[in-house]
């Protein structure tokens, strides 16, 4: 059987807009493979110098962003981490390769919050979801929150029973609470679970250092070490020990070999010149503080006060330096981020004595006498200042309450209609408003919202009528003449709405909202110049013009320049009343270009500016479900159904999605739901027969289904579940029968789709496809059916008649990536070299999606150009880990390159445990010769 490709959803609903993700540029390609043998062989610096030459070649080429962000991450320079590792994400790399280093990009630099938002453990394998846990826990833990800390252990150690590495995390949780018992039996737990496991030295040797038992915290250091030679934090430690020790010479081998694998580590740059301080080597020990303070310095503010330990290393290194002033400063800001800190209190405090400050002194101070019993420094330091006035600092006050008031001016029965509707009862809502339109047809308010709803129900020609109405009884509005415009537009008529809106300007030369809806009819009729032209002078004349923004993002999106279309939604968002419209559009665009990381932190944002309105709700629960977060979804989803209330036609959306997100007892109480608000609703009552069948309660499908075809004799939706629910029970041929009966009816094409499955189930392939033919004589420009025909005809082996509706349909969709990329593949079967040019305008028009991208990699490696396609294979590899045929077809490409280990390791994961691919054969031929 032929395996047919399925882009991601977003791509095929969107090809034509993607934009080509990565050029293959054959220079690029070459720094890549240079920067990753450097990287191999931990010649870090040139690593990251070859892979900035790549990068400056072809800025799309996510293998090289990817690798970047981890040369940087080794090289001490978290922040330019962050940025390679957001660039890989934007360009669409799959989440799971890069959240775990990413996660220690942000909590390197103290952005625990950031990192709390982002290490999303969601949809993520098991092992992978175990260790996103335990950084999020960690940077619960770094922020102070203890409590969240360990509940999400628990919740690791639920994925991974058996985990030393959980083990030692909920161990060093402990430790930090100031629970050494408990620290100390999981201690225990995690070294008799895996005696190799590097975290549980690292808890045993933490352990004994707290307790004073230094010759046993250096044996667990040194075990900890030989395990993980380029354990960082062991090293640190481990010096930090020696040197209290006296054994400066063993510190300082430790510390020379941080500073060979980090030569930026400010922390083991620090101890560096308390090594000098111990030699007598002032000129050495001044140097190497100065260069603590070079690291830190141009840390952004943010970033540094979020790191505390940091921040501390910092202001002691200004303080030593002489620099009290500076150190003060950090010091304050410390303090103001952990206030009562005891170390960084005391030494405050002797800055604010050495100016004759003792009252501060004495309010840093006077509270750890009180709760602790005081050491010798701090009753020294209040010694001191025992004189002088007392002032302690005041808590500050945080009581803000946002009042928001709701009204309007409207006539009552339109005020009464509208909030009918708010309310989810439509039906009375709308029953409201046509007795006000009808007593008063001036009345704008109420004719608007009438056609509206109107147009919302599917009664486009009612609406319109309404509209009409209004222009009649309001001829020189330039409000209803919008609104007749894009009632028309909406209909269809574009040449109505172009008419309609030209005649607004005849009113109002200039008005800017008409000029957005004529860029919109420009749009539809894809004439994207002419909308820009429009634009452009709209926002020369009115640069704030967000509207205008968010049109022109639209504008660069149909053009295929996603970049530019970016730049202006991030512009309009950034204004406030722009801020939720642009940031959904926003949203929208990210989740078309499958960047689900940046669609959701966008979307999140905008829901709360939004106050969590329903339409900004449903975008984000598309974007959690297409990132594959269908916990969250299903949140987002339960809000959702409490705020659409009884609304018939919201709760049925609502449905839709909780289906999507595999949740149909949801979508079931949400249909309840809307037949509270609507009894008799015929859609809600066609999906729950639909969820019936689904869950496989044939009974209770057959007793909802038989009212219903009483009720809707004709109706081609309920005859179709009719087909569905005998399709279900294996009833192949009555199946058939009803589906074709469905078939003669007006709309009945719903059922061509579920016929030709019929066939298939009952193994007469042929004979649905030869139903689809039938079809498609009479009905020649239906896509869907063609495109069913073409895969259908390549699962068959036919490819001669596969390749013959794969090129109709391109005829009449010419722009259509999915059909381009099977095509592209087929060719490639039959050894037709016009399957590079097809497989280079799949990727043109859906260059992010990492089907496409393999696709045109895989042609262009079977077509010689080795080196090209496996830069596109490398992307499409990081874009789709889990895709067991991407892995085989990067690791044949690696093969021939004769980058064999790299190879094996490809095939490894190509050939673990899944479904059969096409070419696991070849695959497994190829473990073979490589294994020789």
């Amino acid at each position: 059987m032929r395996h047919i490709r399925r882009l991601g959803i977003a791509v095929a609903i969107a090809a034509a807009c993607a934009g080509p993700a990565v050029a293959a540029d054959p220079k690029a390609a070459r720094y890549y493979e240079d920067a990753l043998k450097r990287f191999d062989k931990q010649d870090i610096p040139g690593a990251i110098v070859q892979l900035k030459n790549a990068i400056q070649q072809d800025r799309t080429m996510l293998a090289a962003q990817v690798l970047l962000g981890r040369a940087l991450l080794l090289d001490g320079d978290p922040i330019g981490a962050e940025v390679a590792f957001d660039e890989a994400l934007r360009q669409g790399v799959d989440r799971g390769e890069v959240i775990l280093l990413l996660g220690q990009a942000l909590l390197t630099q103290g952005k625990y919050d950031a990192a709390i938002a982002r290490l999303d453990p969601a949809g993520l394998p098991v092992a992978l979801r175990r260790d996103v846990l335990l950084l999020r826990a960690r940077a619960y833990a770094e922020k102070g929150g203890g409590l969240a800390a360990e509940k999400i252990l628990e919740e690791a150690a639920a994925l991974d029973p058996r985990s030393a590495r959980v083990r030692a995390a909920q161990g060093t949780l402990m430790l930090r609470l100031g629970r050494p018992e408990q620290a100390q039996r999981l201690s225990e737990e995690a070294l008799a679970l895996n005696r190799d496991e590097p975290a549980a030295w690292e808890l045993k040797a933490s352990l004994a250092h707290v307790r004073g038992d230094f010759p046993g915290a250096l044996a667990a250091y040194q075990r900890l070490v030989q395990l993980s030679p380029n354990h960082v934090e062991a090293r640190v430690a481990r010096a930090g020990l020696l040197l209290d020790l006296g054994r400066v010479d063993e510190a300082t081998a430790d510390v020379g070999e941080v500073l060979r694998i980090f030569p930026r580590d400010p922390r083991a740059t620090y101890l560096k010149a308390l090594i000098a301080g111990r030699k007598g080597d002032t000129a050495a020990a001044q140097a190497a503080l100065k260069e603590v303070v070079n690291l830190l310095d141009p840390v952004p503010p943010d970033v540094l006060g979020a790191n505390r330990q940091m921040l501390m290393l910092l202001s002691l290194a200004h303080f030593s330096l002489g620099n009290h002033e500076k150190a003060a400063v950090q010091l304050r800001e410390y303090l103001r981020r952990y206030p009562g800190e005891i170390g960084a209190s005391k030494l405050l405090a002797s800055i604010h004595l050495q100016r004759g400050e003792a009252g501060k002194a004495i309010s840093l101070l006077e509270p750890f006498r009180s709760r602790q019993p005081p050491d010798a420094a701090v009753l020294s330091l209040l010694a001191g200042a025992y004189m002088s006035e007392r002032r302690y600092p005041q808590a500050s006050r945080l009581l803000e309450e946002a009042l928001r008031l709701s009204g309007g001016t409207a006539s009552m029965q339109a005020d009464f209609g509208l909030s009918l509707l708010g309310e989810g009862r439509s039906d009375l809502g709308l029953d409201y408003l046509q007795q006000a339109f009808a007593r008063d047809p001036k009345q704008i308010r109420a004719g608007v919202a009438l056609a509206a709803l109107l147009m919302r129900r599917g009664q486009a020609a009612k609406a319109l009528q309404v509209a009409e109405s209004l222009v009649r009884n309001n001829p020189g509005d330039i409000s209803v003449l919008n609104l007749q415009g894009g009632l028309k537009a909406a209909s269809g008529d574009l040449a109505g709405a172009r008419q309609a809106y030209e005649r607004v300007l005849g009113l109002a030369p200039g008005h800017a909202a008409t000029i957005l809806n004529l860029a919109q009819v420009d749009l539809a009729e894809r004439r994207p110049e002419a909308a820009r032209s429009r634009l452009t002078a709209l926002l020369k004349a009115a640069p704030n013009n967000t509207d205008a923004m968010i049109e022109l993002a639209a504008v660069e999106e149909q053009a295929g320049n996603v970049p530019e279309a970016v730049k202006w939604l991030e512009k309009a968002r950034a204004f406030a009343p722009a801020a939720v419209r642009a940031g959904l559009k926003l949203s929208e665009l990210h989740l078309a270009q499958r960047n689900f990381d940046q669609a959701l932190a966008v979307a999140q944002e905008t829901v709360s500016k939004a106050d969590r309105s329903l339409p900004a709700l449903a975008v984000l629960t598309r974007i959690q479900i297409a990132a594959g977060n269908l916990r969250e979804a299903r949140k987002t989803l339960d809000e959702m159904t409490r705020l659409a209330n009884f609304d018939a036609e919201t709760q049925l959306t609502v449905a839709r999605l909780q289906r999507a997100a595999g949740n149909d007892p949801g979508a079931r109480y949400s249909l309840e739901k809307a037949l509270g608000g609507k009894p008799g609703y015929r859609p809600a009552q066609v999906m729950l027969v639909e969820i019936d069948i689904a869950q496989k309660d044939y009974a209770r499908a057959e007793a909802r289904l038989k009212p219903l075809l009483g009720q809707h004799p004709g109706d081609v939706d309920v005859a179709r579940l009719q087909g569905d629910l005998l399709l279900a029970r294996g009833q192949h041929s009555q199946a058939i029968a009803a589906y074709r009966a469905v078939l003669g009816k007006p709309g009945g094409a719903a059922a061509l789709l579920p016929l030709y499955r019929a066939y298939e189930q009952a193994g007469e392939r042929r004979q649905g496809l030869k139903a689809l033919e039938d079809w498609a004589k009479t009905h020649p420009g239906e896509p869907t059916v063609l495109r069913v025909l073409a895969d259908g005809y390549q699962n068959a082996g036919d490819e001669t008649s596969a390749r013959r509706y794969y090129e109709r349909l391109l005829s009449l969709q010419p722009d259509d990536a999915l059909a381009l990329n099977n095509l592209a593949l087929l060719l490639l079967r039959q050894g037709d070299r016009q399957a590079l040019p097809v497989a280079e305008k799949a990727h043109r028009l859906a260059g992010r999606d990492p089907l496409v991208i393999d696709t045109l990699g895989w042609v262009l490696v079977n077509q010689g150009d080795v080196e090209r396609g496996l830069a596109y294979l490398r992307d499409a590899r990081l874009r789709d880990p889990g895709n067991r045929e991407i892995r085989y077809h990067l690791a044949s490409a690696l093969a021939r390159s004769g980058r064999q280990s790299e190879a094996r390791l490809e095939l490894g994961a190509a050939l673990a445990e899944g479904p059969p691919f096409e070419g696991i054969e070849e695959a497994r031929k190829l473990q073979r010769e490589l294994g020789r």
